[in-house]
């Protein structure tokens, strides 16, 4: 489940509300929900150097970047502390949306990724090698293959 929550209290919020409704159908049985969220990210070497490149973005475009999601500028260290705290607030993990691309794309993968693997909490899925595989699912059904050879394949994995 993706959720784009913008504050710590609408992030509690919203998993007082779906750890209820996991009770309430007795989703019990196995791991919990997994809960995903989204945020808009825009990094820079400093907090403000960041503030400042949004402001740039902003004027370019007329209005404050808006999201359904909480848009986030910060350094690098900013951006992962974040992503921690929601992290141990119950977020299973999270999209990272880069405001620019490609450079807070870069600014992600050099400096956000190296900071998660420090922290200990990046699964890497050994082995996985299809998103699918990374969140625990199975093998997806053929789609094209004949409705029994689909049906038998989906069993067998």
């Amino acid at each position: 489940m993706a959720i784009t929550p913008h504050t710590d209290e609408h992030l509690d919020q919203i998993l007082s509300e779906l750890r209820d409704a996991e009770q309430s159908v007795e989703r019990l049985a196995g791991a919990p929900l997994q809960v995903w969220s989204e945020i808009v990210v825009l990094i820079e070497e400093t907090a403000a150097d960041a503030r400042t490149a949004l402001a740039r973005l902003n004027d370019l475009h007329g209005q404050p970047l808006a999201s359904d999601a909480l848009v986030l500028a910060g350094s690098p260290a900013e951006v992962a502390d974040q992503l921690l705290h929601w992290y141990h607030r119950g977020i299973s993990g999270v999209r990272l949306r880069p405001a620019r691309l490609p450079r807070d794309l870069h600014e992600i993968t050099e400096n956000i990724i190296p900071l998660l693997d420090r922290a200990g909490v990046r699964d890497t899925a050994q082995g996985a090698h299809s998103l699918r595989e990374r969140l625990g699912f199975g093998a997806a059904p053929n789609r094209y293959a004949p409705a029994e050879v689909a049906r038998t394949e989906s069993i067998t994995r």
